[in-house]
This record gives C-alpha cells, sequence and structure tokens, in this order.
C-alpha cells in the first residue's frame, strides 16, 4: 500500500509523455500524397447546341406599306428574319422615352415602311448581343419585346431601329449599318408585300 502513490504517479506521468508524443506526431504528420495528373475535360452536350437566333425567336412580324399592312406568323419566316439579322452593325443606342403611351407606340408602328418585330417575353440588349454587332461595349441594362425597323431611307447602307418595352414603357432607338441593303429589301420587304393581309 505505501507503494500504491509512487506508481500511480508514474503511470500518470507516462501517460502525459504519451500524449504529449502523440499530438506532437498529429500535428507534424503530412501524408505521402500522389501527383495527381490534369486530365483533359470533354464536353459532354447532352441535345445539340442552340443557337442565339433559335432561342431568341419572335412570334410575329407585322409590315407597313402604303397601301396597308401585312403580316406573318410562320415560324420559318421568323426564323429566317432572325438569320438577316445576324452581323447587323448597331451603330448608337440611345434612350428615347421611359414614359411610353399606347397612343405613342401605335404611332411608331403605324408609320409608312416600317416593320414591327414582336418577341414573346422580354428579351435583354445584352442577349440580343450574339445577333447584333453593337458599337457600345456596355449596354443598358434593360429590355424590349418589340423591334420596330424603318426602311424608309433604304437608298443609304442604314435602318433606324427602335426598341419597345411594354413592361419597362421604354423606347430606345438606333441607327443599324446592313451589309447589304438589296439583300434585306429583296428578302425581307418584298416578300412581305404578297403575303396576307391584317
Amino acid at each position: 500500500m505505501k507503494y500504491i502513490e509512487p506508481v500511480k504517479s508514474v503511470v500518470l506521468f507516462l501517460l502525459v509523455m504519451l500524449s504529449v508524443i502523440l499530438t506532437f506526431l498529429i500535428w507534424t504528420y503530412t501524408p505521402d500524397y500522389k501527383y495527381i495528373e490534369n486530365t483533359e475535360r470533354k464536353e459532354i452536350l447532352i441535345k445539340p447546341q442552340k443557337e442565339m437566333e433559335d432561342i431568341i425567336r419572335p412570334y410575329k412580324a407585322i409590315f407597313r406599306f402604303d397601301e396597308g399592312y401585312t403580316g406573318t406568323v410562320s415560324n420559318n419566316s421568323m426564323k429566317n428574319l432572325m438569320k438577316t439579322f445576324k452581323g447587323w452593325n448597331v451603330l448608337d443606342l440611345e434612350p428615347v422615352n421611359n414614359n411610353l403611351s399606347p397612343n405613342y407606340v401605335n404611332q411608331i408602328i403605324g408609320a409608312d415602311h416600317r416593320m414591327t418585330i414582336f418577341f414573346t417575353g422580354e428579351v435583354p440588349f445584352s442577349a440580343f448581343n450574339t445577333i447584333f454587332q453593337f458599337a457600345d461595349k456596355e449596354l443598358p441594362e434593360t429590355t424590349f419585346n418589340r423591334m420596330i425597323i424603318d426602311w424608309s431611307n433604304s437608298s443609304t447602307k442604314e435602318l433606324m431601329v427602335y426598341y419597345i418595352s411594354s413592361n419597362n414603357q421604354s423606347l430606345f432607338r438606333s441607327h443599324v449599318s446592313v451589309p447589304n441593303m438589296n439583300q434585306f429589301i429583296q428578302e425581307v420587304i418584298e416578300p412581305a408585300k404578297k403575303i396576307w393581309c391584317v
């Protein structure tokens, strides 16, 4: 019995030392990692990748001529129309009105030698940047759901394009440089004269 206290002290000392040694080993342990080589990632597409003009597609176009209105809702016509826009250069983009009235919108749409393109939802300018080539690098963070193209001055290579947002009641205007104005007139405007009247 007289040795029990010294034995307890020795055992306790050994346990404390063992704890210190194990803690030190854990702190300083560095595993031997094997080198992992960078493997080339392959992108797997589940469906064919779509172009932006296949995603952002209008559902209706109305043309205003001297003799009246014509229009179309043909899916093929809308697809061809978006292909025609590819590569157009938007020279400037400026706000015109932030409080549109329905009468003002009707005036813009009803003017001669204009076509109005209707989109199902609001389209951000940044998304349309893949179709048009905007000269301005910083586009407004707003949207539009109607685009009105004025071809009354088709003798030049520029068109006036208006962008209307029904939700924001806003109107933007831009001058657009068309690479081939004759092609635009022959492929878009002339066929529009022959389609059904609204």
